[in-house]
């Protein structure tokens, strides 16, 4: 499309071009909302507008103001922002936007929440021509980025700081990862810092509030950690399921009469029928048994027919 258009610019004057209103422009009906059916009986659909058929003095003109220099000033200067900048001159990246431009609220967990990011920061790369990378998967590097964008901009909406504030000790000489000697300061009324506790909790497996926040401090330090690890792992769903009290015993009836009755020996009893037992001659025989429900005697006796009559 954009090359007809190229090709009809450079075959007309400007001066040709003239301006049809939208309610006498044909090609307007079926891109309001009218109908096929009612199509049949618009006459404009299938006629030219009535002006084509007289002079061209007589044809709709659209009026053109000239603005002077300070009114185009003014109309610059009062124009509103309405686009935000993930990406300076520099080809780096601005961290007091990014909560503005994703809503982290939107999103359940922290791995979406860092995928999403991820796509956006390669869209912008695209665009300023930085990457020619087309790999449909998120690397691991990017994820990385996307995280430390997210660091700097809660820390910066808290504390007002440009690089990311970390946690100073004595271990600096320990061999341990970077992240762990120097684990980054974040506060705790933030949506991003409830997505990476809950992210934590489900890497160990829903383990409890000690294990959960042991595992975050390896590379982040929140203020008032375990207030805030304790509030969301009393929330869990999984948790509640799991440390629910079990079903608790039903009480047991009293002993009927039978059982605790002064009587003599099988003035109560069952009967109880045994498997058949097979001699040397191969003969098989059926026993029954009395159970006596006071002493718990037992009589055995055999029984000369199957039949239950009998």
């Amino acid at each position: 499309m954009q090359h007809r258009v190229d090709e009809i610019r450079q075959l007309s004057d400007r001066e040709l071009w003239r301006h049809c209103p939208g309610r006498l422009n044909p090609a307007d009906l079926p891109s309001r909302g009218t109908m096929a059916s009612a199509l049949m009986d618009q006459v404009l659909w299938w006629q030219e507008p009535d002006f084509l058929r007289e002079s061209t003095t007589n044809w709709p003109t659209i009026e053109v103001y000239d603005l002077n220099h300070e009114a185009q000033m003014e109309m610059v200067k009062n124009i509103t922002p309405i686009t935000l900048s993930l990406v300076s001159m520099s080809s780096t990246f601005v961290c007091q936007s990014i909560k503005e431009l994703i809503d982290s609220k939107k999103y359940g967990g922290l791995n979406r929440l860092l995928r999403v990011t991820s796509y956006v920061i390669r869209f912008i790369k695209k665009c300023r021509k930085q990457t020619d990378s087309f790999d449909p998967f998120i690397s691991r590097s990017e994820m990385n980025q996307s995280e430390l964008l997210w660091i700097k901009s809660v820390q910066r909406s808290f504390f007002d700081i440009q690089e990311v504030l970390r946690c100073k000790g004595r271990l600096n000489n320990l061999s341990l990862y970077l992240l762990s000697k120097n684990p980054a300061i974040l506060p705790l009324d933030d949506y991003f810092v409830k997505l990476l506790v809950l992210w934590a909790h489900w890497n160990v497996k829903h383990s409890g509030v000690a294990d959960t926040l042991t595992y975050l401090q390896e590379r982040f330090w929140i203020l008032k950690g375990r207030q805030v690890v304790r509030r969301l792992v009393k929330s869990c769903t999984v948790c509640c399921k799991l440390e629910r009290p079990s079903y608790s015993s039903v009480t047991a009836p009293d002993v009927p009469n039978e059982r605790v009755s002064d009587q003599p020996p099988f003035t109560h009893t069952g009967l109880t029928l045994l498997d058949p037992c097979i001699f040397q001659r191969r003969i098989s025989l059926r026993k029954y048994t009395y159970v006596c429900l006071l002493v718990r005697q037992r009589g055995l006796f055999i029984l000369s027919s199957p039949q239950i009559w009998e």
